[in-house]
């Protein structure tokens, strides 16, 4: 048993650690470019700042699948056997 706080590395390890290191940064860089190259676009339909005041508050622009919240609901729009319905969902506030 070592009375060492930790262990001595060969140089052998040292290496094989600067080989893990080198590719975990070179994976990282990847990542942050493929982040910032991300296209930035919006979904198409209804504007997130005009929130549906019923179920049936649709127009022409809304499509199925549109997400709308405004920091207590999250609404989503659905089919319902062809009418377009909002449905309304509480967003969880617990931590």
């Amino acid at each position: 048993m070592t009375t060492e706080a930790y262990p001595k590395l060969r140089k052998e390890d040292i290496k094989e650690i600067t080989l893990i290191l080198r590719e975990v940064i070179r994976l990282r860089d990847l990542d942050v470019t493929m982040f910032i190259n991300l296209d930035n676009k919006f979904l198409p339909g209804r504007s997130t700042n005009r929130i549906p005041s019923s179920p049936t508050d649709t127009n022409k622009d809304d499509n199925p699948g549109d997400i709308v919240n405004d920091g207590t609901f999250e609404y989503k729009l659905i089919d319902d056997a062809g009418d377009f319905k909002w449905d309304r969902r509480t967003l969880d506030f617990s931590w």
